[in-house]
């Protein structure tokens, strides 16, 4: 017998015996588990004993093994009513015994005071410390509300800034007077950056780097401890991409002023050698050609070691790679080899399979139906799992303005070479409703009523409807828009409006001339994607629309005035050609991308109406992140 064999051997009897041993334990400790006689709760004042009895797993006339005993506790926790439960049996030894369980509740916040503050309101302190008053304390709430309040100081300046907390009993019953003690401190102010071991960059260069700034001009210097670290690897990052690959920083205890008003921070810079790129190599490479790979280098032999051009280059092989189907199995490791002071980087490359598209799922779509997602996802079943179509899918059903996220997870499928992938969707509300009363010296008192839904019974369709009445004033406003018609991309919309004013004139010392003005009209609208491939994210729109504009009931008008008012009446027919282009990447708040509009329209002339003109529109937005964010 070999000697692996006998060791397998001896572990395999260990195994057996350990087993019996602890089958006899558990045997023992059910065999002498004693009898539930009956239950006793100590310490109950608020919470009510029949909600206590429903989450006990123990049962009287049943033993009182250890794991209902354990089942019962995390069941009474769970309830998040109580600080500490223990439990008991009288008597410990016996065949039947009594189960007494000791309550410790936890107190409910009475009153909640802040003392010392001057710089914080007490509004602002309460949002901070998120402590509701009526609400349960936990011995955890606390200190993350001390954290929270103190993170806050930090965050404006305050780096001294102190939280005691201190509870007090408000009755007999449980309540809690909660006071929170604030040492404020002095406001520090980042006076001075000193950098040590910069020997290739000027501290001035250095200074550019990081995010905390001393006080100047325009600046108020306020000292936030958190930003450090970060500023930490800023500075070693900046030394990495300009080829100190082995630069090291390291940030001093900041230095305060006798009077806690100043401080000054040093960075101490180790840098080491500077290295340069050798020849980039590449290996297991088979599906995309070496010509490719070597375009998609950003560095090249002889060029300064910078991290980010490797970080890059890995990005855009990625890239490369997915659009081709790799993205499940693809593994790329970028290996270096250092030699005196040269970097050789060599991306190690294990392409695995390409995956298709096994089932498309949708997760968390409560109200909105399947097909309005699925119509916006580019991939099908069979497809090769391409990251640019994945994307889009994603970027098309936010765009949509009926979910506040889109994530996308892969599943293993059980057909050999596909992946499933399921979109998981967080919806929000996509209906808004408010009405209210106004008074105004022209209109004098209206009241309004305003609705709005942009996922019609989940549906996707929109619906706006606008109501306002008063003695002196009338409008109502429908609107409805229908995005997929017959189940294809080509939207269909209707408006119908009509408002009525009564609108006074002044004459000589008081408004004594007044008419009535009046605009009744309605709409079609038609829209379709764009019939090219660039530009991308468009679509065209047609619509026509008729108005008819009227004033009338004149009282105490001057003649003049009538011809002029009698010149705007008349109707209007309008057709418009649209072009809309949007690419942003969030419906809600862009920060990349744009939005454009280009809109002809055509009034009157063999259309009809009484006005006749063109009018050309362009409305064009980008969005972009400032160059100081």
């Amino acid at each position: 017998m070999s000697k692996r064999a006998a060791t397998a051997r001896r572990s395999g009897k260990l195994c057996v015996l350990a087993f019996l041993v602890l089958g006899g334990c558990i045997q023992a400790v059910a065999t002498e588990a004693p009898v539930v006689d009956s239950l006793a709760y100590v310490g109950l004042t608020r919470v009510d004993p029949v909600l206590v009895a429903d989450a006990i797993r123990l049962r009287v006339g049943e033993p009182a093994h250890p794991l209902l005993i354990a089942q019962t506790v995390q069941s009474l926790y769970s309830l998040g009513l109580f600080e500490q439960i223990k439990v008991a049996l009288d008597p410990p030894t016996g065949d039947h015994a009594t189960v007494i369980l000791t309550f410790t509740e936890r107190p409910r916040i009475h009153q909640l005071v802040f003392k010392g503050n001057d710089y914080f309101s007490v509004e602002d302190l309460k949002e901070h410390a998120a402590l509701e008053v009526g609400g349960l304390l936990r011995s955890s709430d606390l200190h993350r509300a001390c954290c929270a309040i103190e993170a806050a100081y930090r965050d404006d300046g305050w780096a001294q800034a102190k939280i005691t907390p201190e509870t007090r009993a408000a009755d007999t019953s449980g309540n809690i007077i909660v006071c929170l003690n604030i040492e404020e401190g002095r406001r520090v102010k980042l006076r001075q950056i000193h950098f040590l071991g910069n020997d290739s960059f000027q501290a001035d260069k250095l200074r550019g780097q990081v995010k905390v700034k001393p006080r100047g001009f325009l600046r108020k210097g306020r000292f936030q401890r958190e930003k450090l670290e970060d500023d930490v690897q800023l500075l070693k990052a900046f030394y990495q991409n300009n080829g100190f690959k082995d630069a090291k920083v390291i940030l001093d205890e900041p230095v305060f002023s006798p009077d806690g008003e100043d401080v000054q921070i040093t960075f101490r810079i180790q840098e080491g050698p500077r290295y340069r790129f050798g020849k980039p190599a590449w290996e297991g490479a088979s599906v995309i050609a070496d010509e490719i790979l070597r375009d998609a280098m950003l560095f090249w032999r002889g060029d300064p070691y910078d991290q980010s051009k490797v970080d890059q280059t890995l990005a855009g092989i990625y890239n490369m790679y997915t659009e081709r189907g790799y993205l499940v199995e693809l593994r790329i490791d970028p290996v270096t080899t250092v030699t005196a002071d040269t970097v050789q980087v060599t991306f190690n490359i294990f392409e695995g399979r390409p995956s298709r598209v096994g089932n498309i799922k949708l997760v968390g779509n409560t109200r909105t139906k399947e097909r309005v997602i699925r119509r916006e996802i580019r991939l099908f079943p069979g497809d090769l799992l391409r990251r640019s179509l994945l994307l889009r899918s994603q970027r098309d059903i936010f765009a949509t303005g009926y979910f506040s996220d889109v994530s996308v997870e892969f599943e293993p499928s059980e057909v050999e070479g596909e992946v499933d992938v399921s979109f998981r969707v967080e919806e929000h509300s996509s209906a808004t409703a408010n009405g209210g009363v106004g008074y105004s010296s022209q209109m004098g008192l209206t009241g309004f009523v305003k609705f709005g839904h942009n996922n019609l019974f989940g549906n996707g369709q929109s619906l706006a409807l606008e109501l306002e009445k008063g003695k002196r004033r009338e409008f109502y406003d429908l609107s409805f828009t229908e995005p997929w018609l017959c189940g294809r991309p080509i939207s269909f919309g209707i408006d119908i409006y009509r408002t009525q004013n009564h609108r006074d004139v002044y004459a000589g010392e008081s408004y004594n001339a007044s008419y009535w003005h009046s605009v009744r009209g309605g709409g079609l609208r038609v829209g379709f994607p764009w019939i090219f491939s660039v530009p991308d994210y468009t679509r065209m729109s047609l619509g026509y629309s008729y108005s008819d504009t009227r004033y009338e009931d004149y009282s105490n008008l001057p003649e003049r005035t009538q011809e002029l008012l009698v010149q705007g009446d008349g109707t209007r027919s309008r057709v418009f050609v649209s072009l809309y282009r949007n690419s942003t990447d969030n419906p809600f708040h862009p920060t990349l991308g744009t939005r454009s509009t280009w809109r002809n329209e055509f009034n009157g002339g063999p259309l009809g109406g009484d006005m006749d003109y063109y009018r050309l529109t362009l409305d064009h937005r980008h969005y972009f992140v400032a160059l100081w964010k």
